[in-house]
């Protein structure tokens, strides 16, 4: 199987599953590695190791603050608070520009999957320590490695958001952006004005911490600058009951009619109290009759809004709610659109377009509390099915626990997993 594209929602999802410390770049231009710690705890990478059994030279070197490139990294040590970002420095004798394989273990036992934090193998090698990595709980498949055949200089190996890492298909080859981290990046992604709620996606890689955030509206809200809250959480609709977000998880606050007023009005989501800084805005929506007024900070560059735009919201109809378009970064009012609520879905969103000759991804959505249904269309020759997996575990086919209905050439249904949170992608296969 080839993976084509990867969708992730949080179907009706209320646990929150920990990451591991995850390969999340590797630069063999540079011979530079990145690591995100993506659990919600501090991490000491102290007695940790490298491994490239293939042909890395030496196979083993253990993992040293002296090689950390702190201009890149958000941690200056081996500890690892959560969702800090280490980039290191190594070698092109230990990480050949051809091909090998990238282990990181926290012990020197290099036979234990229980050892292997995490794996990657790329380019010409068919991998040594691919025999650990597809133990169970497997994070890789079989002599599979990152194509780097179509590689251009500035191109690095990058985890593709949303994406666990414990698999082939998770990772792209794209101009590298080491250090940058595919770091947390916080969208608001649903806004239900019946209800006076607001959803927000972590679509990085990285956690965030919300502690000390507030929400804006200028133009009407009552009061202007409140606080964002734990107290706040819709806990139901949401992936955790605190702060802490972590990627691809959905916070969903209960906010007030009063803040939040249904003929229109502004939201702004803000890291700190400087309402004015553009630096500070980290997503703003305006809607309805509103003609913004942080709308001006909002247009500052990196611009994520335009000036005086508002999402329409004339056609809107009871039970219905502004919403993240799929695909979309959300820093245009193009990006939204008002339909049925979904509040506690997440909109998936991926910045890096599929290749061409890939399968993209249309829409999806819930027809029911219970039922998920993909639009894409695939210019291939062969056949497209779904597949599915739990954070941490491999990819099956989602035929094998349910039945896929095929409505169309191009429209998967089926049911999703009850009580926890997957993973959905779609794959091609040989064969009808």
């Amino acid at each position: 199987m080839k993976k084509l594209f990867l969708l992730s929602l949080a179907a009706l999802a209320t646990t929150q599953l920990a990451q591991a410390q995850v390969i999340s770049e590797i630069d063999l231009d540079n011979s530079k590695v990145e690591i995100v710690n993506n659990t919600a705890s501090t991490v000491d990478l102290t007695g940790y190791f490298w491994c490239n059994r293939v042909n890395g030279s030496p196979f083993y070197p253990a993992v040293s603050a002296a090689e950390i490139d702190a201009a890149n990294s958000t941690a200056t040590s081996l500890v690892m608070a959560s969702g800090e970002i280490l980039v290191f420095q190594l070698t092109s004798a230990f990480l050949p520009a051809s091909g090998g394989e990238l282990g990181l273990y926290n012990t020197n036992s290099f036979g234990s999957r229980a050892a292997l934090v995490d794996y990657v193998n790329y380019g010409t090698s068919t991998g040594v320590r691919d025999t650990v990595a597809v133990q169970s709980p497997a994070i890789w498949e079989s002599n599979a490695a990152v194509d780097l055949s179509g590689a251009a200089p500035g191109e690095t190996i990058q985890l593709l958001g949303g994406t666990a890492g414990d698999s082939v298909n998770d990772y792209i080859v794209a101009a590298g952006t080491i250090g940058a981290a595919q770091s947390a990046k916080l969208v608001i992604s649903e806004i239900d004005l019946d209800n006076s709620k607001v959803e927000i996606v972590n679509v990085g890689i990285g956690l965030a911490d919300l502690t000390g955030y507030f929400w804006c509206n200028r133009v009407n809200g009552s009061p202007f600058y409140p606080a964002v809250s734990a107290s706040d959480i819709d806990g139901a609709n949401s992936d955790g009951t605190d702060l802490i977000i972590g990627y691809q998880e959905v916070l969903v606050f209960d906010l007030t009619s009063a803040f939040l007023p249904a003929s229109g009005g502004e939201l702004g989501l803000y890291s700190t109290n400087t309402f004015s800084t553009r630096s500070a805005l980290i997503d703003y929506v305006n809607y309805g009759t509103s003609t913004g007024v942080r709308d001006t900070v909002a247009v500052q560059s990196p611009a994520i809004w335009e000036s005086n735009a508002a999402v329409d919201l004339t056609g809107a109809g009871p039970g219905d709610s502004i919403q993240l378009r799929f695909g979309e970064p959300g820093d245009s009012v193009s990006h939204y659109e008002v339909k049925t609520a979904s509040i506690g879905i997440a909109q998936s969103i991926f910045e890096v377009p599929p290749p061409p000759g890939m399968v993209s991804i249309t829409d999806f959505g819930f027809i029911d509390s219970t039922t998920v249904f993909i639009e894409f269309t695939y210019d291939g020759s062969q056949t497209v099915v779904p597949v599915e997996s739990s954070v941490l575990g491999g990819f099956t086919a989602v035929s094998d626990r349910t039945t896929v209905l095929e409505p169309s050439g191009n429209r998967f249904e089926f049911s999703v997993p009850a009580g926890n949170r997957f993973f959905f992608r779609l794959e091609e296969i040989s064969g009808p």
